[in-house]
């Protein structure tokens, strides 16, 4: 598969968000085991990917952190704003793909 398929991340301490992104981040690469995984996650989330939650590593190709400047910028603004520079941050063709969504075959064509 030529297209990459990119994700964005971001997640507070107490929320699942992480745990979502790993089900459909195996999901994706069970059914497209040759995809390029890109995961772009805000400096804050990417401080939570230890232990059990550093899982959803195995599964990605590529990440990307995007540090804010401002440490009090809520989550909501940071994934939007890193949904917005995709086009900016990934270079070639990609295919975005929401952190709950279930890829259930084959994304090749």
């Amino acid at each position: 598969m030529q297209t990459k398929l990119v994700y964005v991340l971001t997640c507070a301490p107490e929320a699942t968000c992480i745990e979502q992104a790993l089900i459909s981040i195996w999901s994706a690469r069970y059914h497209n085991p040759d995809a390029h995984i890109v995961l772009l996650v805000d400096d804050l989330t990417n401080q939570l990917l230890v232990g059990k939650r550093a899982e959803v590593l195995e599964y990605i190709t590529e990440k990307l952190v995007i540090t804010f400047e401002d440490a009090n910028a809520t989550m909501m603004y940071r994934s939007r704003w890193i949904k917005t520079q995709v086009r900016e941050l990934v270079e070639g063709d990609l295919l975005f793909i929401d952190c709950d969504t279930i890829v259930n075959k084959s994304l090749e064509e």
